[in-house]
């Protein structure tokens, strides 16, 4: 583990974590949770939430024009 990363642990359902801090071969800061055998990535912002929900956007609206065009 690099330097800027710590780890903490603790019995479930607490389960164990590790920040690592920003550095300048990484920027953001991350976190991972593992509880049970299933680990969660939280990045540093919810931009990448924002850009998933767009694109699910985009594609249900092309779905919707092709499901409401008149037949040929």
């Amino acid at each position: 583990m690099s330097p800027a990363c710590t780890r903490t642990s603790s019995t479930p359902p607490a389960g164990s974590a590790v920040t690592c801090s920003p550095s300048p071969e990484s920027p953001a800061l991350l976190e991972i949770e593992q509880y049970g055998g299933t680990t969660v990535r939280l990045p540093e912002s919810v931009d990448y939430l924002r850009a998933d929900l767009d694109a699910a956007a985009d594609a249900d609206a092309a779905i919707r024009a092709v499901e409401t065009d008149p037949p040929r």
